[in-house]
């Protein structure tokens, strides 16, 4: 067998089981979770789906039952959804564990400033408190950011 078929041969297989590796872990995880896993939200931006684990039924990073009864409320990006470890190990969810304060979390991937003013107005007129855990490098960009918000709505 010719050295350039084997290397033919070693490729396809290579390629087959990237392939496969692909299918399994979109199939069987939430990953990634990405522009197929979002919802569209004219004020926000987008929120997260449902259907994403540890994602509860306002598009948001809790368990389902967790809107009927918090205090507080946290806002940020990737840190604070807890990007890469799980629910119990964000900051929100080590906060509440820590002080006992129903926590509730806001935190999603791409979130920014504009996001964050609109959240903390509702939570504040709502009467909860309110901690944003700001990342300066990216909190303050104006473009780039994979939020849509409409500015032409009736809150901007």
């Amino acid at each position: 067998m010719s050295l350039i078929k084997k290397f033919s041969i070693i490729g396809v297989v290579f390629i087959f089981a990237f392939l496969l590796a692909e299918v399994l872990l979109r199939s069987f995880t939430d990953f990634p979770v990405g522009r197929s896993n979002i919802i569209l939200d004219k004020d926000i931006g987008y929120r997260i789906s449902s259907q994403v684990r540890d994602i509860d039924i306002y598009g948001f990073r809790n368990r389902d039952d967790k809107w009927e009864n918090y205090e507080l409320a946290t806002m940020g990006d990737s840190a604070t959804f807890g990007s890469g470890v799980f629910l119990k190990q964000s900051w929100p969810s080590q906060f509440e564990q820590m002080t006992g304060v129903q926590t509730y979390n806001y935190g999603v991937g791409g979130y920014g400033i504009f996001t964050y003013h609109k959240l903390v107005l509702d939570e504040l007129n709502k009467g909860k408190q309110v901690i944003v855990g700001l990342y300066i490098g990216n909190d303050f960009e104006l473009t780039g950011s994979p939020c849509q918000i409409d500015f032409q709505n009736d809150f901007w």
